[in-house]
């Protein structure tokens, strides 16, 4: 942090998007549910959802696609995208 330089605190991001939950995202993605209000989030594996959603219950929605994350944080310029394959971007 450089002195005289604003911070911007967790409270300026209320809502975030996050698509892709594994070996990378999730990891991220539990460190952000620790510090945000709530967190849209999407995986090709809704199962890697739903158990996700429910370490962070009230914090983390699960979303049906990653348009719906996108649309969820529309007034919020944050959405983070991992992946792992070229597959997983064809069926997102």
């Amino acid at each position: 942090m450089v002195i005289g330089q604003p911070t911007m605190a967790a409270a300026d991001f209320g809502k975030v998007g996050f698509i892709g939950l594994g070996a990378m995202g999730k990891p991220m993605a539990q460190q952000l549910a620790t510090k945000l209000s709530r967190i849209f989030v999407f995986d090709v594996i809704e199962d890697a959802m739903h158990d996700f959603a429910a370490q962070f219950p009230g914090k983390v929605f699960p979303e049906g696609s990653a348009k719906d994350v996108a649309l969820k944080s529309v007034n919020h310029s944050i959405i983070l995208y991992f992946h792992k394959e070229k597959f997983h971007l064809y069926h997102i």
